[in-house]
């Protein structure tokens, strides 16, 4: 060997040397168990073990409990991790790169449980299906910190339960965070899924937790998909992508709420074929469908707020048993949109104004509930289209810019108690054969047409509905077979109610009052059936034109009208019977090139009652047996209240000046059997009968006659038996000849001047005498007043006396005064007249226990006796001195 060789040998000796001292350094590891960097890894105060796979070589040499502290670089590494209880952790998801040796590797592979792995960035996993970090049926492993982009998955769980993922980064992948297979119990919270096709999906998946995620600018945003059950998503964030939250395929039972859903290009939040879900508070935004439901049933909607959006809440295609309750949608074109065949869903309190279509059920969506919601400020608030058996109740739907609740090609729907107030058009609108609907006690006032309009629409029944203040109340073109009653139509300015080309309808019970034209309105209207309706202070009350025929107008009231109270023109073949037409300026009824018309029993009360400018209407029917509207026993014609005739033989028809023509109004004809008014009305009975004096033999009644004008006699019984008929003003009967101790009954009925009798019965039971009164009246005192009387004063005398059967009167005799004291009773009248005596006056005393009674004094006077009289015959007498 020669000596370079020699020399070369030594310094290749002395390198090695050099280099193992090196190596064997002790180096410190502070942040974890083990250390790694991109040479090798190492344990505190230990030696660097070189390797170029240094995180799964620190992995491989790591025991359960350790954590693994990985410093900044970038790592080409596959990273399996099988021991569990490890933990690793990069010093940054910014700093520390893992990017896998194959696209068709995992960054990070877990196969064992209670894994944390924090810091890191993981990519390259591009290959279907390899994720960045991936956990393979593993549990109770903590993911948070970490970038995981440009995978095919950047964060996948495989069969993998009670995991936590938390404020990680997932980008560029074609899923950002994955769960599949039965990964149940999961917390993600705090996590971002941006630029990826699915941020973040959930795929037969349950009982997991997302809160305070963002997704954005992904193709799908929160995607829960096949049978992903229980899942609940709270207060995460959907933005920018082309589905927000996505919940489909079975995915049922799971709770959304708070979450933003917005500026998505498509759906906010979308339920599809899914059921039983429940979104509440969630915010849904500047999307194409704000919150979708399609084909997805049971599902609960409440306190939303779907806005800026072009369909706010929109159920599509099969979507029943839905509630929706509470929720606002708002600036969109269709706020909430039910579509193809949507049926059996509950709408309650929902708030959606401000959009072109409040809420609109389209297209075979049936038996839904709309309850109390508020459809305000759109172009129409509430429309159905060809949507069939749903029941609107206590809706709001006002200051819409076209109708308020509209009905088109809508059959069998019932609405009740519905407001539809101030909108630009109509209130309440059927249009185009909605049929068989049933509008009852709605609100659809100061719209600026029409209350209640149907177009085309029939078989429709409308009650108890208000409709004022608008231009038409409630207006009927071309529609047929509908029932208006009990409705208002007030203060429009047109019509109240309208019929127009409309046939075969039926109006009862309605109140059209004060409107500008025409109360009831037929134009061009045939077989009509108007009947116990009122239409007062109008222009017209009831008003027929154009050939409106074959109509019957019955028990109608149109009073008070500024020109006439009925108006036919060029309408035929109608039957008016029972209708008030009266104080109305221009006249009661107007007929005008109106022929066939028959008008009976009718009520006319009016300054000028009738015209009739063609002579070929018929006025009054034959006379037939029946009550008529005055109350006469017959029906004939019309009562006229101008009508002078007489009837002669008081069948309460005009037997004189007939027919009847309104002052010759009625050319050629007239009514030949006007109705004559008939007193049918009996007085009243008489009140205080009263038994004033009986004996053995007589009983004597009084009473007090009724007031009424027509007053003429009272019919008096005894014991049920006719007796006699006692004038006006006798007041009295007395019975005679009657048996001692017996009891007797008088009965009275009255009876007016045109012989009407009151049937009601007035009765009195008294009772005569048992035996001979022999027992004198007992005078107890007397007193005057003043007691020294000057003359010129009055004196006013009072006596108390008593009798076993009664006092009747108490008179004095053989005194000097200016008076004759009458004492009157039914049996006799006796006039004591004083001895003496100068007489100016007549004193009555009344039957009674004391009598007081007033004597005018011009001088002094002597009493000389107190007689007390029992019906004229004189009892007692007690001594005066002079007074």
């Amino acid at each position: 060997m020669g000596i370079r060789t020699i020399i070369t040998t030594i310094l290749l000796i002395l390198a090695l040397i050099i280099i193992s001292t090196t190596t064997a350094a002790a180096i410190s590891c502070d942040c974890g168990d083990i250390c790694v960097n991109q040479s090798g890894w190492w344990r505190d105060n230990g030696a660097l073990n070189a390797s170029t796979t240094p995180i799964q070589a620190a992995v491989d040499n790591a025991t359960a409990g350790e954590t693994i502290c990985v410093a900044a670089g970038s790592y080409t590494a596959k990273v399996n991790i099988a021991t569990p209880h490890l933990t690793l952790r990069g010093e940054g998801a910014g700093v520390v790169t893992v990017n896998v040796t194959s696209i068709s590797d995992h960054a990070f592979e877990v196969t064992a449980n209670y894994v944390n792995i924090s810091g890191f960035n993981a990519t390259g996993a591009t290959d279907f299906p390899h994720a960045g970090i991936y956990l393979g049926g593993v549990d109770y492993c903590n993911i948070s910190e970490n970038t995981a982009s440009n995978n095919y998955r950047g964060i996948d769980l495989g069969d993998s339960s009670n995991n936590t993922l938390t404020n990680n980064t997932a980008s560029n992948n074609s899923y950002g965070i994955y769960l599949k297979s039965s990964s149940n119990y999961n917390t993600l919270r705090s996590n971002t899924a941006s630029n990826n096709s699915y941020g973040i999906e959930l795929h037969s998946s349950s009982n997991n937790t997302l809160a305070d995620n963002t997704a954005s600018n992904n193709s799908h945003g929160i995607y829960l998909y096949f049978s992903s059950n229980y899942n609940t998503l709270t207060s995460n964030t959907a933005s920018n992508n082309y589905d927000g939250i996505e919940v489909h395929s079975s995915s049922n039972y799971n709770t959304l709420t708070s979450n933003t859903a917005s500026s998505n290009d498509y759906e906010g939040i979308k339920l599809g074929h899914s059921s039983n879900n429940t979104l509440t508070g969630n915010n849904c935004s500047n999307n194409n469908r704000g919150i979708c439901l399609g084909d997805s049933s049971n599902n609960t909607l409440v306190n939303n707020t779907a806005s800026n959006n072009y369909y706010g809440i929109d159920l599509y295609s099969s979507n029943n048993y839905n509630t929706l309750a509470n929720n606002t949608a708002s600036n969109n074109t269709h706020g909430i949109y039910l579509r193809y065949s949507s049926n059996y869903n509950t709408l309650t309190n929902n708030t959606a104004s401000n959009n072109y279509y409040g809420i609109d059920l389209y297209s075979s969506n049936n038996y839904n509930t709309l309850v109390n919601n508020t459809a305000s400020n759109n172009n129409r608030g509430i429309y159905l289209y060809s949507s069939s058996n749903n029941t609107l109740a206590s809706n709001t739907a006002n200051s819409n810019n076209n109708r308020g609740i509209y009905l088109h090609s809508s059959s069998n729907n019932t609405l009740a108690s519905n407001t539809a107030n101030s909108n630009n058009y109509s209130g309440i609108y059927l249009y185009s054969s909605s049929n068989y609907n049933t509008l009852t006690s709605n609100t659809a006032s100061s719209n600026d047409y029409d209350g209640i309009y149907l177009y085309s629409s029939s078989n429709n029944t409308a009650s108890n509905n208000t409709a004022s203040n608008n231009m038409r109340g409630i207006y009927l073109y071309s529609s047929n077979n509908n029932t208006l009653t009990n409705n208002t139509a007030d203060l429009n300015s047109d019509h109240g109610i309208y019929l127009h080309k409309s046939s075969n309808n039926t109006l009862t019970s309605n109140i059209a009052n004060l409107n500008d034209n025409n109360g009831i309105y037929l134009y061009s209207s045939n077989n009509n059936m108007l009947t116990n309706n009122i239409a007062n202070s109008n222009n017209y009350g009831i008003y027929l034109s154009s050939s409106s025929n074959y109509s019957s107008l019955a028990d109608n009231t149109a009073n008070s009208n500024n020109y006439d109270g009925i108006f036919l023109s060029a309408s035929s073949s109608n039957t008016l019977t029972n209708n008030n037409a009266s104080s109305n300026n221009n006249r009661g009824i107007y007929l005008s090139s109106s022929s066939d018309n028959l008008i009976y029993n009718n009520y006319f009360n009016n300054t000028n009652n009738a015209y009739d400018d063609t002579g070929s209407n018929i006025w009054n029917t034959t006379k037939t047996n029946g009550t008529n509207i005055i109350g006469g026993l017959f029906l004939g014609g019309n009562y006229w209240s101008d009508y002078a005739g007489v009837d002669n033989d008081s069948d309460g028809l005009g037997d004189t000046l007939t027919p009847y023509n309104s002052s010759d109004d009625i050319e050629n004809g007239g009514d030949y059997h006007p109705l004559v008014m008939s007193d049918n009305t009996p007085p009243l009975g008489i009140t205080y009968l009263q038994n004033i004096t009986h004996s053995r033999t007589y009983i004597n009644w009084t009473w007090t006659d009724p007031v009424d004008s027509d007053f003429s006699k009272v019919l008096v019984y005894l014991d049920g038996v006719f007796q006699e008929n006692v004038t006006s003003g006798v007041q009295c009967y007395n019975a005679t000849s009657l048996i001692s101790g017996t009891t007797h009954e008088i009965g009275t009925r009255t009876v007016d001047t045109t012989g009407n009798i009151n049937q009601t019965w007035v009765n009195n039971t008294a009772t005569t005498a048992s035996t001979l009164d022999n027992t004198v009246p007992v005078i107890n005192s007397v007193s005057l007043d003043p007691t020294d009387p000057n003359t010129g004063d009055d004196i006013s005398v009072t006596v108390n006396a008593t009798d076993n059967v009664g006092v009747t009167a108490v008179v004095a005799r053989r005194m000097q005064f200016d008076a004759v004291g009458v004492v009157r009773c039914c049996v006799a009248r006796k006039r004591v007249v004083a001895r003496m005596a100068q007489f100016d006056a007549f004193v009555v005393v009344r039957a009674c226990s004391i009598a007081r009674e007033r004597v005018v004094v011009t001088r002094r006077m002597h009493f000389d006796a107190i007689v007390v009289v029992r019906c004229g015959v004189l009892r007692d007498v007690a001594v005066i001195h002079t007074a």
